[in-house]
């Protein structure tokens, strides 16, 4: 039986443990949880963990745990392995494993160069690597898109048939970040390149190598171009009602081309935009009311949904065609939990779906939820004065 200790409390952490009762939990045993967040105790509940941690370091004294699984926003990776294997425990480490963590541009105003960033990160590799070799734990990188099933069915055909591949092309770009340190480099080392694109690029690097397995080659990277950008940028006032990604210091877009020894390529894409979006548009917001309001025609357009900072305070618009019972600090709610990693990235899209209100997110408080304006169509003045 191995007795795992689970690091977070967040989104990834709850896919974990979802992975982990799919499995039935055969072999395993999560035996406590560590984390800061106010979401802790009721994490532990809800996962039926008996002890919980508000310390690594707790944790990791724990002589009952034998693998640490981390799920922190990015910056902490590091030392937090580094930190569990010398405290004599094998590691599990969401992506991305490492990287460069501090502003994207210095105090004077300018890019930080691309190789300091490189050194920065190669070092964080240095440091784990030693303490891998010094201890003999094992680390396990938590990227679980090479055993999609599409990607393991084209490791089958490579696999059989040993072909050659000459063109991958992959795209991760999804309606919104579940975690309030993805538009943060010195958090998060990175925007859309290294939260999505990370994905579809380690498939295609596992496929390379499967081929290169299958054939009997050496193929390996020998050049990697790639341009990035803020998209979003470009958008003005109340156009960001369609694209409402507001990144600090990050890409929101990236495209990257990889070229192999073997003269063949990949071609990675990656975009980040935000849950609010996901709302736009006609759709049925039965998912999105609350009980005891009984309306037969729950379908609304929504033609704004956007959220800015105002000041200290977080606001969000929203004008839609009319609203059902508590429609509008339900989406509030919903896209909230999606910013804290309380609920999945696609939360609002699931709701949405699946018309069911167990998959949106709590009802906001009404504090603050103020009615701006009522607008109504046009109206024949003479025709209805002829009708009177």
């Amino acid at each position: 039986m191995i007795r795992i200790g689970m690091v977070g409390s967040g989104f990834a952490a709850r896919l974990h443990m979802d992975s982990y009762r799919q499995l039935g939990m055969s072999g395993v045993s999560v035996t406590a949880v560590c984390s800061k967040d106010d979401t802790l105790p009721d994490f532990a509940k809800a996962w039926g963990i008996p002890k919980d941690y508000g310390d690594l370091e707790d944790l990791l004294k724990d002589p009952e745990i034998d693998l640490i699984d981390i799920s922190t926003p990015p910056a902490l990776h590091k030392d937090m392995i580094v930190s569990a294997m010398r405290a004599g425990k094998h590691v599990i480490c969401e992506k991305p494993l490492t990287g460069f963590f501090a502003p994207a541009v210095d105090a004077d105003g300018k890019a930080v160069s691309r190789a300091l960033m490189l050194r920065k990160a190669e070092d964080a590799l240095a440091a784990i690597r030693e303490a891998m070799e010094d201890t003999g734990k094992h680390l396990y990188y938590a990227e679980n898109y090479v055993y999609a099933p599409s990607v393991q069915k084209c490791a089958e055909f490579l696999r059989r048939r040993r072909d050659k591949v000459l063109l991958i092309k992959g795209e991760e770009s999804h309606s919104g970040s579940h975690a309030a340190h993805a538009p943060y480099w010195k958090l998060n080392g990175g925007g859309a390149l290294i939260r999505q694109g990370c994905h579809p690029l380690s498939a295609a690097l596992y496929l390379k190598q499967v081929e290169a397995a299958a054939r009997g080659e050496d193929i390996r990277p020998v050049s990697v171009t790639a341009v990035t950008g803020n998209l979003s940028a470009a958008l003005k006032g109340d156009e960001h009602r369609y694209i409402a990604a507001r990144p600090v210091d990050v890409e929101d877009f990236a495209d990257v081309i990889v070229a192999f020894s073997d003269g063949s390529m990949t071609q990675i894409t990656a975009a980040m935009q935000d849950a609010a979006r996901a709302c736009l548009g006609s759709h049925d917001f039965r998912g999105f009311m609350s009980s005891g309001r009984p309306v037969e025609d729950t379908v609304r357009t929504l033609t704004v949904s956007e959220w800015s900072r105002d000041g200290a305070f977080l606001r969000y618009d929203v004008t839609g065609s009319g609203f059902l019972y508590n429609m509008v600090r339900i989406l509030a709610g919903t896209m909230l939990e999606i910013g804290k990693g309380q609920l999945p990235a696609d939360a609002m899209e699931t709701a949405l779906r699946t018309r069911l209100r167990s998959d949106a997110g709590p009802t906001a408080p009404a504090h603050g939820l103020t009615l701006m304006r009522v607008q109504y169509p046009d109206f024949d003045t003479e025709e209805i004065l002829r009708s009177l």
